[in-house]
């Protein structure tokens, strides 16, 4: 018996590294090349085994270069141990079809993130304006990046999204009021968050210089919809947050129910775990969590501007098809937009490479629909959410009576949030309506405000 157990594991072992050195696919389908591609390979190698490329694009060109003289063959690309760092996506197409890229199992990374190195222990200096000061804190300085200071709203440590230095620490604040202007023929508009009384008192905005503060940003959540928005400036008499960027929809514009929260603050930075961009000092800061040492420790940070790692394309007569990636991670990919910093007029000027023309762009995700669109698609608040409550209770055969039970309030809190958006939506359209008639010849009155949804 033991014999046979032995011989089985023989043979499952000699199955296993068949399959690892990619011979052929699990189908029994004979690849009709294979290359290898290593983190110290070279492009200029012939892609064997003992020749590695360096790069993925490399690998791939080898078996575009090959593949005219069999368009239905299958090859294979095997990507060996370490971090493979990306500064765009690896774009495959139609003619990059059939092939199968694999790696090692939990060792092979595609990344798109930078590691930051050089920690070491704040001085008193350093951390003399911090709360707190008397907590460890670590710090960093910040690389070049084409000769401006390496730029990351994302800090991951030990492979977790830190937190950036955040008030309030938990929850959210409510303003007391909003407000917007937006100037004739722009395309972007002078915002504000005017706080409660005392609400921002601990952060001691007044104290922080200008050129500090434009590293801050504060984030609003109304509705169905978060705004980013970097600071733009702080009015202490009015309590007012400053901050521009494309104009508020009509449908779902900031309110004063809407929720509120600052980051990378410097008077917010109070919490373990918890991280502080100072760009105006060219350094990153770090308060570390129980159990974490200096010197073991990994920082890595997104490349601005890469926020995909791959990208396959094709078209509906033209198809990318039996295209397969195993044991592959792809980590560090969520950097922020370009766009989003160039928002910012002090960043056009701090970052020219990024922001070559002084362009003011939204720092708003939400999509652009015209009005007639959306009232086409959604005749009424009851009609829309009724079907969404009616899936829900279908999900109740899958997820438990629980999601049935939550189907009529749902209904009923979405039914009331469209009302209002459409109540909206309308005195918008009439408003619009009304100005294109005025502006019509011998009505004596131009307007140049949009038809636009929002």
């Amino acid at each position: 018996m033991k014999r046979v157990l032995d011989f089985l594991t023989l043979v499952i072992f000699a199955v296993s590294l068949f399959a690892a050195f990619c011979i052929s696919t699990s189908r029994g389908e004979e690849y009709a090349g294979v290359f290898y591609v290593a983190v110290d390979g070279d492009d200029s190698n012939t892609g064997a085994v003992d020749a590695p490329f360096a790069t993925l694009e490399r690998a791939r060109d080898a078996i575009r270069e090959i593949r005219a003289e069999n368009q239905d063959a299958l090859y294979c690309v095997r990507i060996g141990e370490g971090d493979f760092s990306r500064h765009a996506p690896f774009a495959l197409t139609k003619e990059d079809s059939r092939a199968h890229y694999i790696g090692v199992p939990d060792k092979t990374i595609i990344t798109a993130g930078r590691d930051l190195a050089g920690w070491s222990f704040a001085t008193p200096e350093q951390k003399e304006n911090f709360p707190n000061s008397d907590a460890e804190i670590w710090t960093t300085e910040l690389p070049d990046v084409d000769g401006i200071p390496f730029f990351f709203e994302q800090l991951f440590v030990n492979e977790t999204r830190a937190v950036r230095s955040r008030y309030p620490n938990d929850g959210f604040l409510r303003p007391e009021s909003i407000g917007e202007e937006i100037p004739e023929n722009a395309k972007s508009a002078r915002q504000e968050i005017i706080a409660k009384s005392g609400d921002l008192d601990p952060l001691k905005l007044t104290d922080i210089p200008a050129s500090e503060l434009r590293f801050a940003q504060f984030v609003v959540h109304h509705h169905w919809d978060t705004t980013r928005r970097i600071l733009l400036g702080y009015d202490s008499e009015r309590r007012a947050l400053k901050a521009q960027g494309s104009p508020m929809r009509k449908h779902n514009p900031w309110r004063d129910t809407s929720m509120y929260y600052l980051e990378n603050v410097r008077t917010a930075f109070d919490e373990p775990g918890e991280w502080f961009y100072a760009g105006d000092e060219g350094r990153v800061y770090y308060r570390p969590k129980e159990g974490e040492t200096i010197d073991s420790t990994r920082f890595v940070a997104p490349v601005s501007g890469v926020n995909r790692l791959l990208v396959v394309s094709g078209s509906d007569d033209e198809k990318a098809r039996d295209i397969r990636f195993e044991n592959i991670r792809f980590v560090y990919a969520d950097a922020p937009d370009a766009n989003r910093l160039c928002a910012n007029p002090s960043w056009t000027r701090r970052l020219p490479a990024i922001c070559p023309n002084p362009v003011r762009r939204s720092l708003n995700r939400c999509r652009r629909l015209s009005l007639p669109h959306r009232l086409l698609r959604l005749k009424t608040p009851r009609e829309l959410f009724s079907s969404v409550a009616k899936s829900l209770m279908s999900a109740s055969t899958v997820f438990g009576s629980r999601t049935a039970s939550i189907a009529p309030r749902f209904e009923q809190i979405l039914s009331i949030w469209a009302a209002e958006a459409l109540e909206s939506a309308a005195e918008s359209w009439t408003r619009g309506i009304k100005s294109r008639i005025a502006s019509l010849p011998g009505a004596g009155v131009s307007s140049r405000r949009p038809l636009a949804f929002g």
